[in-house]
């Protein structure tokens, strides 16, 4: 009896220790992602960006008032821009001539000369031609945007409405578009947001699957959930603000499956007895409970109705399950599911001391084992579109599996001796990981290939790691 009694006793600490756990790695999450949305990255801090139509600019990352009489504007198809504030803003001297009505603009060595209403300009004393020429527009002189941009050594991207003009042609960041988009008061902000994220999430030879399984995964990378978000229950709450809640979330799930192609809708019900939304989608020609508050990816009827309650329509049957496991530990390639059976909300699984880590096709055929862990479970990973990274609970190494060739190659990180892996994301060619071992924790990036480990500083800067990273072994 006392045994019994001990036994209980130690599977309810477990209990309760897993649930502290939980807790805590969730808040984690959420408050990370919160400060993703809200921060804008280095990109905004080297770029002008204008808007057509709109009257403010961000200058380095500061958002400044143009003027009524400085917008941009469209002209027979072409970008006109305010000669004088752009050029200025980017570092050139304006010179207006009224006797020629000329324009001169210089920046070191170079050179342009425009005049009103003539096509015909020099750059550096070569003759030139414009598709559209210069205009007097509310006593002001505007410009054809990519002859100035090209003439003074500066890129242009578009993303509509937005103009980004910068010397290294660095991309902008969904936050970053977001941040602008908000800041910029951009009108008709959600359709212009969603827009941009169909764009960037979306790649022409993905699969259906992918493009599904982007759309999921946008809302656990780019937003928060945020209950006292001022638009949490709208879609703008999750597309242009970062923030939002269940009904947000599943509001911003209809505009951006609509853009994708996709049948979508809106389902109100409860989970665990609590008033919740979601959606259930179309993918091929069947019906799949999509919950990206929750993290439930392409699951049936019978699977929800565990913890789920919702008004029941016979036209939107689903059937039929996704392999993926419940949460956001997985990832999708072509056809292909990939996850570790770790990431499965199995109950008191973080004492595990293995996991596998496998793919497999959405109707649950074509299962492959592609590494097994037998010391400790894989605890984070990520993924690329061609490679997933992903460390243990406990040690040091870096492990990488090509998602083609299925091969698995290791790194050891010096720099983890102390501990293991609490959070990773991959950008731009670098694999960002964070660890609590050290007294206050420490944020590092490794690049893909193992090489060139950084200590990433609290201003944000880089330092070089004393010990760089080395291929360990392969694993077939």
């Amino acid at each position: 009896m006392v045994a019994r009694n001990r036994m209980t006793i130690d599977k309810s600490r477990c209990l309760i220790l897993f649930m502290i756990i939980s807790i805590v790695w969730c808040l984690l999450i959420v408050s990370n992602a919160a400060a993703l949305v809200d921060n804008p990255k280095d990109n905004l801090n080297k770029s002008l960006v204008l808007s057509i139509g709109g009257q403010k600019a961000s200058v380095n990352g500061t958002i400044v008032d143009m003027g009524r009489d400085n917008i941009p504007q469209i002209v027979d198809s072409r970008t006109l821009i305010p000669l004088r504030f752009v050029s200025e803003t980017m570092g050139a001297n304006v010179t207006w001539k009224s006797d020629s009505c000329t324009v001169e603009i210089s920046k070191g060595n170079s050179q342009v000369v425009m005049q009103m209403g003539n096509t015909v300009f020099t750059n550096n004393g070569k003759s030139c031609s414009l598709d559209v020429p210069p205009a007097m527009i509310n006593d002001r002189v505007f410009v054809p945007i990519r002859v100035l941009a090209e003439a003074l050594g500066f890129n242009i991207q578009f993303y509509d409405p937005l103009i980004v003009l910068n010397k290294d042609n660095a991309k902008l960041s969904l936050r970053e578009k977001r941040w602008l988009i908000k800041n910029l008061n951009i009108e008709d902000a959600i359709n212009k947001m969603a827009d941009m994220i169909i764009a960037d999430i979306i790649k022409p030879a993905m699969t259906d699957l992918e493009k599904v399984y982007a759309i999921f995964r946008y809302f656990f990378t780019e937003t928060g959930y945020d209950l006292k978000a001022p638009n949490r229950y709208t879609a703008s709450g999750a597309l242009v603000d970062g923030r939002s809640v269940c009904g947000g979330n599943a509001e911003a799930v209809q505009v951006l499956m609509k853009r994708a192609g996709f049948e979508s809708h809106s389902i109100i019900g409860t989970v665990d007895r609590i008033d919740h939304a979601w959606n259930i989608i179309k993918l091929g020609d069947k019906y799949y409970h999509l919950d990206v508050t929750m993290n439930a990816f392409l699951k049936s009827d019978a699977d929800m109705k565990k913890a789920y309650t919702w008004p029941q329509n016979s036209s939107l049957i689903c059937n039929n399950d996704s392999p993926a496991p419940q949460g956001w530990n997985f990832y999708v390639k072509g056809d292909y599911i990939y996850y570790s059976d770790f990431g499965n909300n199995t109950m008191l699984q973080i004492f595990n001391k293995s996991s596998n880590f496998y793919r497999v096709k959405l109707d649950g055929s074509g299962k492959e084992l592609l590494f097994k862990s037998t010391d400790s479970p894989i605890w984070i990973w990520t993924c690329d579109g061609e490679n997933c990274y992903y460390g243990l609970r406990d040690g040091d190494i870096l492990y990488k599996t090509n998602l083609s060739t299925t091969q698995t190659i290791s790194y050891k990180t010096p720099i983890l001796d102390s501990g293991g892996f609490e959070r990773m994301y991959n950008e731009g060619g670098w694999i960002y990981i964070y660890t609590s071992a050290y007294p206050e924790g420490e944020f590092f990036r490794i690049k893909t290939d193992g090489t060139g480990c950084e200590k990433i500083m609290d201003d944000g800067t880089a330092e070089k790691c004393v010990n760089e990273c080395w291929p360990v072994f392969t694993h077939m």
